[in-house]
């Protein structure tokens, strides 16, 4: 049904044409002259008429929808700032297209299919960008996108699936600048906060912090690791037990954690930095508040990256199959040279 029951008749009798040559209009159909497309869509547009986006699909033509795959539960998605700035960057990128966003998370946690199915049975829209956790590292979400015909992109890391499209941040750098900030202000007794489930990015952070270890002595080839799940809560529960390992220096593999270890040290009369340097990953708008030092990945332009990524495919264009975002330290309060 057409809004305010205006119908495909009544603008085929203003525009002056057939029934068929609106449906060819609306469905982006080859085959009609420019002028007549005009008249249509004038015809269209002053009568208010707004055509069915299930209808568009079923013939074939653009819906004007984009599709956000989230294989979070809505608590665990809203609850992370990281994820709401690439949202926000694609909500920009798709309003200058004229595009609207279809969110879809997962029905319950661990369980990404619940969203792609959901997300799929609606079947009309144009292409689907999908959002990388450690849940879809399992391949099944991302081997099931790569049988359809939809144009998607992948926010984050592929899951070994050789022909799909990416966009992710250069956490493998991210992590070599963290090491090399607290190093070169001579800290070597380092512990780092990370997940359990280790996402992809944290495999990189980590990987990325122990290789530039190296480069300062084979005795910082590992570092005393403790495991959060990636919330303010985790960091302030696994300060405690770090802090027994008297460490100089913490990285933490995200700033959640790392605002929740700051939480601990202010009740316990630990003072930062002058006690112990932090520093955090992904530089979320309360890094900034708490003066966080912080590695930065810049999450709304990553969400714009996905969207134009994107468009080139469903335009039927070259794209590169990767997009890697560069890292960039943020020297604020929380570390100092020690000595």
């Amino acid at each position: 049904m057409e809004n305010n029951k205006i119908t495909i008749y009544d603008v085929a009798e203003k525009a002056g044409v057939s029934i068929s040559t609106v449906s060819k209009v609306l469905s982006n159909k080859n085959g009609i002259s420019a002028t007549t497309r005009q008249r249509v869509w004038e015809a269209a547009q002053s009568l208010g008429f707004v055509p069915s986006l299930a209808a568009r699909s079923l013939t074939g033509g653009k819906t004007g929808i984009i599709g956000l795959l989230v294989p979070y539960s809505p608590e665990q998605l809203f609850a992370d700032p990281h994820l709401l700035g690439n949202i926000h960057g694609i909500e920009q990128a798709l309003n200058e297209q004229n595009y609207n966003l279809l969110l879809s998370t997962a029905q319950k946690e661990h369980d990404p299919a619940s969203s792609y199915e959901r997300l799929f049975r609606a079947n009309y829209f144009d292409g689907v960008i999908v959002m990388e956790t450690q849940e879809s590292r399992q391949h099944e979400l991302q081997h099931r996108l790569s049988q359809t015909n939809t144009p998607w992109v992948i926010l984050g890391y592929p899951a070994g699936i050789a022909s799909c499209y990416s966009v992710y941040a250069d956490d493998f750098q991210g992590g070599q600048l963290a090491a090399e900030h607290l190093l070169s202000l001579g800290h070597r007794n380092i512990a780092i906060v990370s997940a359990d489930p280790r996402p992809s990015a944290f495999d990189e952070r980590l990987r990325g912090f122990e290789h530039a270890a190296k480069r300062y002595g084979p005795d910082l080839a590992h570092f005393p690791t403790f495991y959060g799940d990636m919330t303010r809560e985790s960091g302030y529960k696994v300060a405690g037990k770090l802090i027994e390992t008297k460490p100089c220096a913490v990285f933490s593999l995200n700033d959640r954690m790392a605002l929740g270890i700051m939480d601990w040290a202010a009740e316990n009369g630990l003072e930062i930095p002058r006690d112990l340097s932090l520093i955090g990953y992904d530089d979320i708008p309360d890094a900034s508040f708490y003066k966080l030092t912080t590695v930065c990945q810049p999450a709304v332009e990553m969400g714009k990256e996905a969207v134009h990524l994107l468009f080139r495919l469903i335009e039927g264009g070259s794209a590169p199959s990767r997009i890697v975002t560069p890292a960039l330290l943020v020297e604020r309060a929380t570390t100092h040279r020690i000595g």
